[in-house]
């Protein structure tokens, strides 16, 4: 199979409401628009594990855009859109309608951590991603993928944290990196210490991991993006975390022991 129809199988196969819409005339979603797909990650996206997908544009060679009806028509709505706003900054930025107006997408693999969670979790609900998915402005992201950090952040103790200094909306806790993130008093574990850590923090991501394999394949199979029967969530992991890590003496509290700031 060639990559130009190997890849508009696979839009057809994630994004089937956008095929169906494109292919009335044929199948206008080519390899062109295809390959700027990226995975989208919010807040909703992260808590309740659902898919979504976004044009990535940024970089995005001019006639590519004018070629592809698919993005051409797409970058035409958002400048459009721009130009109708009522905000200055809304319609300066319709000279550039094919990126979005903040671009925050980390060049490294990250954390992302929502700005928003239920003050009814037990832990906050954190994951790891690569470069390649991008991010929206409902979530903040840590450029150290660590099994330490992210050990940290996912323990009882950050949540607990989280829920005594953050801002609230209405009685939900708002991560912010300046108030939440920066002011956590990470401790730097003794060997032992970040040994359990790292190889918990390693079950969660390959529970996490096998849940996603699962969810995918039943989204393309099937389109169904629910994975409320998937089985145990992070927080069942957590747990383990929490019960290993009590165990061990805790470590020194080391100013600047982060090894990269939230944003």
């Amino acid at each position: 199979m060639s990559r130009r129809r190997s890849e508009t199988s696979w839009a057809s196969r994630v994004l089937p409401d956008i095929w169906n819409r494109f292919s009335i005339d044929g199948p206008r979603f080519t390899a062109i628009a295809a390959k700027y797909l990226r995975r989208l990650i919010g807040a909703r996206e992260l808590i309740y594990d659902e898919v979504r997908y976004c044009l990535w544009l940024v970089g995005a060679a001019p006639g590519d855009i004018r070629t592809s009806p698919v993005l051409a028509e797409r970058v035409a709505a958002v400048r459009a859109f721009r130009e109708n706003s009522t905000k200055a900054k809304t319609k300066e930025d319709a000279n550039r309608p094919s990126e979005f107006q903040e671009v925050r997408q980390p060049d490294v693999d990250y954390l992302a951590v929502p700005l928003h969670t239920s003050e009814d979790r037990d832990y906050v609900p954190i994951a790891r991603f690569t470069r390649d998915v991008i991010t929206n402005n409902a979530v903040s992201t840590v450029g150290d993928p660590s099994l330490t950090t992210f050990g940290l952040l996912q323990s009882r103790i950050f949540n607990v944290w989280s829920k005594a200094v953050s801002g609230r909306i209405k009685s939900d806790p708002r991560i912010s990196g300046g108030i939440t993130y920066n002011n956590f008093p990470f401790r730097t574990p003794n060997s032992k210490g970040r040994e359990t850590i790292e190889k918990t923090a390693d079950l969660t991501i390959t529970t996490l991991w096998c849940r996603e394999r699962v969810r995918h394949r039943r989204y393309l199979q099937h389109g169904v993006n629910d994975a409320s029967s998937l089985g145990p969530s992070s927080s069942v992991c957590c747990v383990a975390l929490r019960r290993e890590s009590s165990g061990g003496p805790p470590g020194r509290t080391v100013a600047g022991s982060r090894s990269s700031p939230i944003h």
